[in-house]
């Protein structure tokens, strides 16, 4: 069979019918396939990475990037295992031309929670890993802790430490936590505040 533009074409018969995404996450004994599964998950992830990455580079270095004609501020390989920068990097070959991407910068595109869940769930991401584990890498490089999350069908979410008043023409959260306030906006509304607003 040849999967080609959303059908499967039997190559003995040349007759096509819709691709079904479950039939290919199967395996011959009718068994799911999980690795498939996964990989489809990690890609998920990558795009949504590379996405963000995008987003944050025309916010942070739009005039470097229209400069330099390339953009500046990249999805790190390997989903931040390759350096400790987080899941985004400043390209290698700009890194002495432009000025240090201030934010330790952490995606995650994860199903099943609800915005109620950052208060009230054992498991919210403040108090599970993904917090506690970007702030600790954050303050080893000695950067700002930026979370930016999303599910399907939900606009991005982020989350920083608040470091003093800022002004924003949409809804926020503060969440307090001992020894520091965690602020959540829609990432939409925080690409909007001055890049100065966050010095290297």
């Amino acid at each position: 069979m040849c999967y080609n533009y959303g059908v499967v074409i039997n190559m003995e018969t040349q007759k096509a019918k819709p691709l079904n995404i479950a039939e290919l996450l199967r395996k011959k004994d009718g068994r799911t396939n999980w690795s498939a599964v996964g990989k489809k998950s990690k890609n998920k992830g990558n795009r949504y990475e590379a996405l963000i990455a995008k987003q944050l580079n025309t916010w942070y270095y739009y005039e470097e990037s229209q400069r330099l004609g390339a953009q500046v501020l990249r999805r790190t390989p390997l989903s931040g295992g390759w350096c400790k920068t987080g899941d985004v990097m400043i390209d290698p070959r700009f890194s002495k031309e432009v000025p240090d991407f201030p934010f330790q910068a952490e995606m995650k595109r994860h199903e099943n929670w609800h915005l109620e869940h950052l208060l009230t769930s054992d498991k919210c991401l403040f108090r599970a890993e993904w917090w506690p584990k970007l702030c600790e890498e954050a303050d080893a490089v000695e950067k700002r802790p930026l979370l930016v999350f999303a599910m399907n069908a939900v606009s991005s979410m982020c989350a920083y430490r608040i470091e003093g008043p800022m002004n924003f023409n949409a809804p926020v959260m503060d969440i307090y936590l001992p020894g520091e306030t965690i602020r959540v906006v829609p990432f939409a509304a925080f690409l909007t505040l001055p890049k100065g607003t966050f010095p290297p």
